[in-house]
């Protein structure tokens, strides 16, 4: 699920790209309009609402775009790097050459100018005797630019750096700002919520007279704290560790297929195949992938003893007490904080 949100918020990010980089593609002017009698007060009408329709559309996509940052690094993602700051610049950018539009327009219609309006003016022009086609391909090129995408790709030219690499600078600074407040809130809300099951954790192994044993956070925590626990009760004649215990939880899910299989979900959001079943176990038995609930039931049947896991939030949940008295119980932890690789699980000893 993380990935596909992953996955969500860098189409968000590439969609809010897209949308900029098609309203910065300058619109062609017919000429043989601007040879016509056109009523121009309509015309002047007309631009300005269409300038103050694509101003509400690029603010839009804007406060889109840190919504994502935001998110993202709240998330612990990184859906883009240097993108984030090349789009609040280009948004910026289009914000800024429209207000000098509004402003060319107003002053163009205060001097009764018959001549009708030109495109949007590249950021750098200085030159009033620019036409209205140079400034549009200089504006194309420009925002092109900005998003990566290199109009003439086999050609050499010298790069315009200076103000594009200090709105850079800029816009990379605020997107460093809006990530370290986030971080801040994160690891705040972090400290508390592990502070807290650690405490939990703590008052339910004194209720249980227990104590933590600690086991290695690589993947295999839970079937190495099962093999803990199994051999710490002489539940088998063997010292047992956790590709075997691994194996025991595949050998009964496989022999045990009607106990599990409806309860197993796919990434496309349906019951597992009998051959994805298979796959499924295969996986528990032969990878590093972390093991759960079903496994946990697994195993206790597999030995017979009821499995106890203690937790913060509900307390101790008891898997397998329907089992026949005389083995067991086994006790975990289950810690959903305190270890830096997430879910966590570890062996409880008397």
């Amino acid at each position: 699920m993380a990935e596909q949100h992953q996955d969500s918020l860098a189409d968000q990010h590439n969609l809010n790209k897209a949308k900029l980089e098609s309203l910065a593609q300058p619109q062609q002017t017919n000429p043989l309009l601007n040879r016509s009698k056109l009523n121009k007060k309509s015309t002047s009408s007309n631009s300005k609402k269409k300038n103050a329709q694509t101003k509400k559309q690029v603010q839009n996509i804007k406060s889109n775009e840190l919504h994502l940052i935001s998110e993202s690094i709240q998330q612990g993602q990184n859906i883009v790097d240097h993108d984030q700051a090349d789009v609040l610049d280009l948004a910026d950018q289009l914000l800024q050459q429209l207000d000098q539009r509004d402003a060319q327009q107003a002053a163009a219609a205060q001097s009764n100018s018959s001549s009708v309006s030109s495109p949007l003016p590249p950021p750098d022009s200085s030159s009033s005797s620019a036409t209205p086609t140079t400034s549009a391909r200089g504006f194309k090129e420009d925002m092109l630019e900005k998003l990566n995408i290199s109009p003439h790709p086999s050609g050499s030219g010298e790069k315009k750096v200076s103000r594009q690499q200090a709105r850079k600078l800029r816009k990379a600074d605020q997107v460093q700002q809006i990530r370290n407040e986030a971080l801040a809130e994160v690891e705040q809300a972090n400290d508390q919520s592990i502070a807290l099951e650690r405490k939990a954790i703590d008052d339910g192994c004194k209720r249980l007279g227990l104590w933590v044993h600690e086991i290695p956070p690589d993947g295999h925590c839970l079937y190495s704290a099962i093999a803990d626990q199994v051999n710490t009760l002489n539940l088998t004649l063997n010292r047992e560790g956790y590709k075997s215990i691994r194996s025991y939880a595949a050998s009964y899910m496989r022999t045990h297929p009607d106990e599990y299989l409806p309860f197993l979900e796919t990434t496309h959001d349906g019951l597992m195949s009998p051959d994805e079943y298979a796959q499924y176990c295969d996986t528990v038995e032969k990878t590093g992938e972390w093991g759960g609930q079903h496994e946990i039931s697994a195993l206790a049947k597999y030995f017979q003893a009821p499995i106890h896991v203690l937790q913060a939030g509900t307390g101790l949940v008891k898997i397998g007490e329907d089992l026949p008295p005389g083995r067991g119980p086994m006790y975990i932890s289950y810690h959903r904080k305190m270890y830096g690789l997430g879910e966590h699980y570890n062996s409880l000893h008397r």
